[in-house]
């Protein structure tokens, strides 16, 4: 796992007990490894989405990475 991949799982366990939305991207490990954390509130994770802005526009905080890829 990469690094981004470590801080994002790290993320996830550290805010288990936030509701927390991850999109991941074409990164289909990532997304394999933060559906396997226990989260003590809901928690939404996706592949490629093309409603990055809903997601966005609902969210109180927003953590990415800049540019593509």
């Amino acid at each position: 796992a990469g690094q981004n991949e470590n801080d994002m799982a790290e993320l996830a366990r550290t805010f288990s007990d936030v509701q927390t939305i991850f999109l991941c991207g074409k990164n289909q490990q990532l997304k394999q490894t933060l559906e396997k954390i226990d989260s003590k509130k809901p928690r939404l994770v996706l592949g490629f989405a093309s409603e990055v802005a809903k997601f966005m526009a609902a969210s109180d905080i927003f953590i990415g990475k800049p540019g593509p890829g």
